[in-house]
C-alpha cells in the first residue's frame, strides 16, 4: 500500500500543514517528520514527542490510519518513528522508520535579592537568591557566586557582583543571571547635650 504522512508545525501565529502521497511501489513505506519538511526540530518539555500521523492508501479503495510507534522520544537526542502495514488478502504488508530530532529546552537563571539590590546600609547582611527553571520539571535554587568573596554587607560592598551560571543537563541548555549591588550611606543623627 501507499502511506500519506500528515504533519502540521507552527511558527508563530503562522499554521503549515503539509501532505504527501507516495505513490511508489506497493509494498513501500516511507515515514516523514515535519523536520523533513520545515527543519523544525521538537523541543524537550518532559511529554513524549509524537509529532507524525500514518495512513495507508492503496488500490481498491484500501485507506486506513496506521499507529505510529516510537522509540527515545522524551529526551532530546535523536528519537526514532515507525509504522507498519501488515497487508491483507490484496496488498502487500510494508514498513519503514525515520529519526527526528528533539532539541534541548531553554533554561532560565535569574538572580535577585530580596527587598532589592539597592539599599542604604543596616548593619545586615542582604544575600541574593538564584532560581534555575526550565521545561520539565527544572526547578532548583543553587548559592550565588559573589564577586566580592561575601555576602554584601557594607558601602564598601556596592558594585559587588552576585551571580550564577547554569551549566546545562542532558536536555537543557545552560543559562546564567547576575545582579550588581548598590549600596548607600545611612544617614547619621548627631545628638548634642548640655550640662544640667
Amino acid at each position: 500500500g501507499n502511506l500519506q504522512i500528515n504533519y502540521s508545525s507552527y511558527f508563530g501565529n503562522v499554521h503549515y500543514g503539509y501532505g504527501e502521497q507516495l505513490m511508489g511501489t506497493e509494498g513501500t513505506i516511507e515515514v516523514l517528520n515535519r523536520q523533513d519538511l520545515y527543519f523544525y526540530p521538537e523541543a524537550y518539555n518532559g511529554a513524549a514527542q509524537t509529532p507524525c500521523t500514518a495512513n495507508v492508501t492503496g488500490a481498491g479503495a484500501l485507506n486506513q490510519s496506521l499507529t505510529v510507534s516510537y522509540a527515545n522520544n522524551t529526551n532530546a537526542g535523536t528519537a526514532t518513528a515507525s509504522a507498519t502495514y501488515g497487508g491483507d488478502a490484496n496488498h502487500e504488508s510494508s514498513s519503514d522508520s525515520k529519526t527526528f530530532y528533539i532539541a534541548k529546552a531553554a533554561s532560565s537563571t535569574v538572580v535577585s535579592v530580596p527587598g532589592g539590590q539597592a539599599f542604604t546600609y543596616d548593619g545586615l547582611e542582604h544575600p541574593a537568591a538564584v532560581s534555575v527553571t526550565g521545561a520539565g520539571g527544572l526547578a532548583f535554587a543553587p548559592s550565588p557566586m559573589y564577586g566580592c568573596g561575601r555576602v554584601p554587607k557594607d558601602v564598601a560592598d556596592s558594585d559587588c557582583v552576585a551571580s550564577y551560571a547554569y551549566a546545562g543537563d542532558a536536555n537543557h541548555d545552560g543559562s546564567s543571571g547576575s545582579i550588581t549591588y548598590a549600596i548607600g550611606k545611612a544617614p547619621s543623627r548627631p545628638e548634642l547635650y548640655t550640662p544640667m
